[in-house]
Order: C-alpha cells, then sequence, then structure tokens
C-alpha cells in the first residue's frame, strides 16, 4: 500500500509590524499633485478607529519610515490630537528644550506660523546647509548624510559654533578676483538670512519663547554681512544667442526623445529672455496663461503654483512676432502644462527639473564671438531675464522695466536687474 508523499508547508512570511520603519517602508507615498510632484512622503495610519493622511517631514524615505513608525507608537499610545488639529503636534517644542532637532524645528515651524511650507522648506535648507558644512559634509545628499543633519540639535547651534562658520565662510569668500568674492559673500548673507528667517520674531512667539530663553536662540546675535551691489552688465547679443536657441534647439520636425528635449529647452529659454519669466514661473507655466491673440502671458496663483510676491502676479505684454512664435510652441505642446513635466534629482523641487538643467547646460556652452560669456553665471537662465529688463529699460525707460520684471521696488530694478543699451558715447572718432 502506497502513501503519498506529504507535500512541504509553506512557510508563513512574517509580516513587519506598524511599529517598526520597515513596515512604513512599503506604504508611504510622495505627496503628489496633478503634473508635480514634492519630496516629502505622507503616511496613512490608521488608529482608534481613525485613518488619517499625516505629512511626514523628511524627503528620505528611510527616515521618512522611521518617522511613520514613531508617529504610530505615539499615537497608539497618546491618541490623536484634538478634532481641530488636522497635524499631529510635535511635542515639547515651546521652551526649546535641549533635544529639540532641526527637523523638530522646522516641523513645528510649519504647523504653529502662518508661514508658507514652500518658504520653510526653502529656510531650512539653508539652515541644513550651515549645519552640514559645520558637520563637514557640505552638500549632503545621501541619505545617512541627511538624516546625521536633521538630527542635529538645536541647542547645538551656539553663539561660539556659528561664529566659527560664520568667520571660515567670509575667509573663503575673499579673494582676489573681486567679482568672485562678492556672489560669495552675497551667497552667505542668502543663506544666513534664510536660517535666521526660522528663529524670526513671529515664530519665537509661536513657540512661546520668551526673553529669558533668547540667549539660547541661534542667530540671535549673528549679524548679516553686508551686500554687495553688482549692478547687472549685459555680457551677450540677445539677438545672437536666440538665433544660435532657434538653430540648435527649436526644430519642431525633429522626432525622437533628443528632440523632445531640445525642444522644452528652446521654449524655456525663449520665455526667459522674451517674456522675463523666473524659472520657476516657466515650470508651472499652462497652456492657457499663454494667449497669443492678445500678445499676453498671465502669471497667476494656482493650485500648484504661488508666485514668489504679490507684486508678482500679473500680465507680461509680448510683440505680434513673440505672440507667432508662442502660438506655434502651443501648436506642438500636448496637455496643460507649456513644459513637459521631467523629474531631475539635481532639481527636484521643479516639475520640469530634467528640462532646466540641460537648459542651463547649452546656456553655459553656448559660444559667441569665440568665447562663452555665460560659462561661469551661477544663474544663467536669470541672467536672460535680467537682459530682457535691460532692454525693456532702454526702449521704455525704468518704470516700464520694474512693470515688466514685476518687481515690488524700482530700486531693486535699478540696483541689480538693469544694464545700459542706450547710445551714450564721448563722440570721438
Amino acid at each position: 500500500m502506497s502513501s503519498k508523499a506529504k507535500t512541504p508547508k509553506k512557510k508563513k512570511v512574517r509580516t513587519a509590524s506598524k511599529t517598526t520603519a520597515s513596515y512604513w517602508m512599503d506604504t508611504i507615498r510622495l505627496e503628489t499633485k496633478p503634473g508635480w510632484q514634492s519630496s516629502n512622503y505622507f503616511a496613512r495610519i490608521l488608529a482608534h478607529g481613525l485613518r488619517k493622511k499625516v505629512r511626514l517631514d523628511s524627503s528620505v524615505k528611510e527616515e521618512a519610515a522611521r518617522e511613520a513608525a514613531d508617529l504610530y507608537i505615539s499615537v497608539l499610545a497618546n491618541g490623536w490630537p484634538g478634532e481641530d488639529d488636522n497635524q499631529l503636534s510635535v511635542p515639547g517644542i515651546s521652551g526649546l528644550p535641549e533635544k529639540t532637532t532641526i527637523q523638530d524645528w522646522c516641523a513645528a515651524v510649519k504647523k504653529k506660523t502662518k508661514a508658507r511650507e514652500e518658504s520653510v522648506d526653502k529656510y531650512g535648507e539653508s539652515l541644513r546647509t550651515i549645519v552640514g558644512e559645520i558637520l563637514g559634509t557640505p552638500r549632503a545628499r545621501k541619505p545617512e548624510q541627511r538624516a546625521k543633519i536633521n538630527a542635529f540639535l538645536i541647542s547645538d547651534l551656539t553663539k561660539e559654533t556659528l561664529k566659527k562658520w560664520y568667520d571660515a565662510r567670509m575667509e573663503k569668500a575673499r579673494t582676489s578676483d573681486k567679482l568672485q568674492s562678492g556672489r560669495a559673500q552675497n551667497t552667505l548673507r542668502s543663506v544666513l538670512a534664510n536660517a535666521k528667517a526660522l528663529f524670526c520674531s513671529e515664530v519665537l512667539t509661536a513657540m512661546e519663547i520668551t526673553d529669558e530663553m533668547m540667549p539660547k536662540v541661534p542667530f540671535s546675535n549673528l549679524k548679516l554681512p553686508p551686500k554687495v551691489k553688482r549692478r547687472y552688465t549685459s555680457r551677450f547679443d540677445p539677438i545672437l544667442l536666440l538665433a544660435c536657441a532657434v538653430k540648435e534647439l527649436g526644430n519642431e520636425s525633429e522626432e525622437g526623445e533628443d528632440a523632445e528635449s531640445r525642444f522644452e529647452q528652446w521654449k524655456i529659454i525663449y520665455l526667459a529672455l522674451v517674456a522675463g519669466l523666473r524659472y520657476n514661473e516657466i515650470d508651472k507655466l499652462r497652456v492657457h496663461d499663454i494667449m497669443p491673440a492678445a500678445c499676453r502671458i498671465s502669471i497667476r496663483t494656482h493650485d500648484d503654483f504661488v508666485p514668489k510676491t504679490d507684486s508678482s502676479e500679473g500680465d507680461i505684454q509680448v510683440n505680434t512676432v513673440a505672440a507667432k512664435v508662442l502660438e506655434g510652441m502651443i501648436k506642438q505642446t500636448k496637455g496643460q502644462w507649456f513644459i513637459k513635466a521631467g523629474v531631475s534629482k539635481q532639481s527636484p523641487k521643479y516639475r520640469a527639473g530634467l528640462y532646466h538643467d540641460a537648459a542651463l547646460s547649452w546656456l553655459r556652452n553656448y559660444e559667441e564671438r569665440g568665447y562663452k560669456p555665460l560659462a561661469d553665471i551661477p544663474k544663467p537662465l536669470h541672467e536672460l531675464r535680467k537682459e530682457a529688463g535691460t532692454l525693456v529699460k532702454a526702449a521704455h525707460g525704468l518704470d516700464e522695466a520694474q512693470r515688466f520684471l514685476r518687481h515690488k521696488s524700482i530700486t531693486t530694478t535699478a540696483e541689480f536687474y538693469v544694464g545700459s543699451k542706450g547710445e551714450t558715447n564721448t563722440g570721438i572718432a
């Protein structure tokens, strides 16, 4: 009598516990909107009969998973916060406790103040830049480096530590090249101003920081270096640049991935130089924001875009030739966005970062009369905006240049954005 061989039982795979980061690694997701993706994760937590979406404060997946596990444990132990609070609170921020980390502070600023999330993220990156340089990991990109910076304690940002960092940066900024030295000093000023904004009076009031605690607040006695004023100097011929761009990038009849990338670059460069748009405005520009029949481009707040300032909202006029060029571009564009989406690790905050990076590369390699005028420019796309402002100022005056560039202050336009395109000369031949 033969007996059937027993089929071995499959071993059950043990599911990771929700109290561990490994469970959340498979469940957390990046926040997304149509045509846009942020760099932060969110988790959906089910506890005490309620399921809530909770925004996490990390752009590093491993770190976000650990945060989700900690939040889950906290909710199990303490319950959900009040119904009027749609975010999980970070406990113990008031009074600047010893264990408050960089990540904790940035999260609390978002939750306890009316500051725009985009602004807090920008200020947070400047703070992380400073901490990264203090820790010896400038431009930290690896997850373990970011985690180390995020875990840095606010209490360790002492007056002595910051002064040492500041002096080292100022010393590095001093070079024999006045132009490079001025740029480095202005960059330092910008990084410092952004980081200080996380500890401004409005934030400290929201955090219930008293006068007695002020000596512990970072940057409280650290002054900004003076701004080095550098009026814009035109380095290239805009007509020659556009002619080269349309020849190398603007061929609409070509097909293939490379041709598609070149055409998107052409649209970016054209809008920056002809309409004077900032890159973020180009990145979030929708097809219906361009009205060729009215020779107008409209910059307005929408679900995926908030202008830099209130004065940045407005309409930009273009001439009839430019309107026809834009109309031709629209005919070759699919979907609601004027610039096609393309994710870039180098520029993750932009929905079309891939083409942004490619356009920068093209501009830096653009050659005119035997040299590359934009090769050493930190922001060559912004240089096109300044050139556009210079052309408007030469043709219509400073007031019109301010309105065209949508600056709040005419001083900004005069001091930083317009060079000379006049015909003034000595008369000597």
